[in-house]
This record gives C-alpha cells, sequence and structure tokens, in this order.
C-alpha cells in the first residue's frame, strides 16, 4: 500500500482506506474537528493534551468528544 498518493491528497479515499494508512503507520495524521481546537503545544503529545484521544483513536465510536477534555496547560490559548 501506498502511504501517500493523490487520492490521498485529494481526499478521495473511502473511509476504511483512511483507517488502514493511519494503522499503517500507527499514527493519526490529520484531524476534521467539529468544535474549536486547542494545538497542544510544541513539545506535548496530543494524548497527554487530551487524555481521551488515545480512546477515540483506538476505537471512533467511543469518546467521540474527546476534543472536550483538555489539560488548559498543555495547550496553546487562543
Amino acid at each position: 500500500m501506498t502511504h501517500f498518493n493523490s487520492a490521498t491528497a485529494n481526499g478521495q479515499l473511502a473511509d476504511n482506506e483512511v483507517l488502514e494508512v493511519i494503522k499503517a503507520v500507527n499514527n493519526t495524521w490529520a484531524l476534521c474537528v467539529p468544535d474549536k481546537f486547542a494545538y497542544p503545544t510544541e513539545t506535548t503529545v496530543i494524548t497527554n493534551a487530551y487524555s481521551k484521544f488515545a480512546d477515540w483513536a483506538h476505537d471512533q465510536s467511543s469518546t467521540t468528544d474527546w476534543y472536550k477534555t483538555v489539560s488548559s496547560d498543555k495547550v496553546i490559548q487562543y
């Protein structure tokens, strides 16, 4: 499987194909958050800033509001 190609760049992959790319590299490369999102500080891993992110990343049907549980001292405040 190619991890990056024109279909990936253009968002033309089916949902299951996107999940396979994520699983293949064991990391999430992009997020679409339906609300305001504070980025983790430069040296903070997202799982340290958002305690429920790992649960959501493992099983997208649980903790769908992971972005609402944030450690405010570990994100950039706007």
